[in-house]
């Protein structure tokens, strides 16, 4: 198994694996160990799925720790674009042995945006690649309907953060006909994801404040 000072990256048989990272991130100096490590981890040709999930719990647990914990993992040289490269820019349509794309990963990248201007700007780059999974709604989506839904929630959710600093809002010009389509499916009986609808009116609401500025 992988490891990072000890912490097993696959599934592990432990009941408690939240006080397990408190114990490691309490006595670590994430900028020396474990960002080095974990930029050669999800540089990995062939990272198991379970790894790659653990590592991101892990990121996001050091990125909530603080703002410079948070800064470090955005500007350390390679690790935002392995870990896009491994965990959400998987091979679409999949085949039978690629993995998915993992809204863990988002989940990072949503935390690492609120936590400073800065970083949301360092991410633009990345973001831009987002767009893939509001081009293909969640009932065409070659990913199970679950896994695509919160997919395309957490991208809106993203742009909404990026909106909140003034940032990124030309996408809904941009990408106007892709967001049209996204609209009719949110209020359509189609769509029976509360939080995904959610997601669609706080993103409209930032976008208006966004023009109204």
């Amino acid at each position: 198994l992988q490891a990072v000072e000890g912490v097993e990256l696959e599934s592990s048989k432990s009941n408690d694996r939240s006080s397990s990272l408190a114990d490691v991130l309490s006595a670590i100096h994430p900028d020396e160990i474990v960002l080095p490590k974990f930029s050669r981890i999800f540089s990995a040709s062939a990272l198991p799925p379970e790894s790659a999930s653990r590592a991101l719990a892990i990121l996001h647990r050091l990125a909530q720790q603080s703002d410079q914990d948070a800064a470090n993992i955005v500007s350390y040289p390679g690790l935002i674009n392995s870990i896009f490269q491994a965990s959400v820019l998987t091979p679409m349509p999949p085949s039978e042995d690629s993995p998915s794309p993992d809204p863990l990963a988002l989940h990072l990248v949503r935390t690492l945006i609120i936590s400073s201007r800065s970083n949301a700007s360092a991410l633009l780059g990345p973001v831009d690649s987002l767009l893939r999974f509001v081009i293909t709604l969640p009932p065409d989506s070659p990913y199970p309907l679950p896994l695509a839904t919160s997919l395309l929630a957490y991208t809106l959710q993203i742009y909404k953060d990026l909106a909140g600093y003034g940032l990124y809002s030309q996408i809904a010009t941009t990408a106007a006909q892709n967001f049209a389509r996204l609209g009719t499916y949110v209020f359509s009986d189609q769509c029976q994801s509360t939080p995904l609808k959610t997601a669609w009116l706080q993103l409209l609401e930032a976008w208006i404040v966004c023009a109204t500025d």
